[in-house]
């Protein structure tokens, strides 16, 4: 699982600074940490994938009312009634934003096709683009196969390199998705979506839903290995409320033997 292990030594390049973190949006699902200096700076978010949910969207703009924030989703008709006017809607994905505005916010949640739009054709994830995000606060869903289970020991054998295949071709995109976004920014806070427990694949542990917080590398002047101890009381709550938030889980990826 070579592809897999590359990947999580990306996933937990995880880092402190000297700015103050803050929980944006709900106490629980959809709410996402951030960096209040920079937000203060921030005068134009883009958000992908609304759903019904604009917590985070509105709590954004009511802590820092002179910016605006754009929302994407291409499977909702509208925004919720009760939204601010300092929010726009476009029924579009990913590939739609082509114009971005300076040390603007990107947030997104959008199940899964997060990959495919960082290493394929949105424009917004070219190099010139990726590099007027001041900051990035995405939820990655770690899709994976598992082989089927059958009375024999032959086909058992035949699906699990099938598997082992799959899950190392989807990893390797992983990686290059995520070692992209290390280039330009750092990973400053990491927590994992309870509505999943963690799965096992290979030798390897790991929650499949984990929200992900980045800083761009520019913006900060200290910087240092993370000393935390995730979740963090105050500000990381589980995504479900009817079920214990996952812990134990950084660094992500341990080895299922120790």
């Amino acid at each position: 699982m070579k592809n897999m292990g590359l990947f999580f030594n990306e996933l937990n390049k995880v880092y402190d600074c000297n700015l103050t973190k803050i929980r944006i949006g709900n106490q629980h699902d959809g709410g996402y940490i951030a960096l209040k200096e920079i937000c203060e700076k921030t005068k134009v978010g883009y958000s992908f994938g609304i759903g019904d949910d604009i917590g985070f969207e509105m709590d954004f703009i009511k802590r820092f009312p002179n910016s605006t924030i754009e929302c994407f989703d291409p499977t909702i008709e509208s925004l919720p009634k009760y939204s601010d006017k300092n929010l726009t809607f476009k029924k579009l994905g990913p590939n739609s934003l082509n114009k971005i505005e300076d040390n603007s916010l990107l947030k997104m949640d959008i199940e899964g096709c997060e990959w495919d739009a960082i290493t394929g054709s949105a424009e917004m994830f070219n190099i010139m683009n990726l590099r007027k995000f001041n900051q990035i606060l995405i939820e990655i869903h770690l899709l994976h196969v598992e082989p089927r289970k059958t009375k024999s020991d032959y086909f058992n054998d035949m699906y699990q390199r099938f598997a082992d295949a799959v899950n190392e071709s989807l990893f390797n995109n992983y990686y290059r998705a995520l070692k992209t976004l290390n280039h330009f920014f750092y990973i400053f806070h990491i927590h994992p979506n309870n509505s999943l427990p963690k799965i096992s694949i290979g030798e390897y542990k790991f929650p499949p839903l984990i929200e992900l917080s980045f800083v761009r590398k520019d913006l900060v002047d200290t910087i240092y290995e993370t000393h935390t101890n995730f979740p963090v009381d105050g500000l990381d709550s589980p995504n479900k409320t009817d079920r214990m938030d996952i812990f134990n889980f950084y660094p992500i990826g341990d080895k299922i033997d120790e």
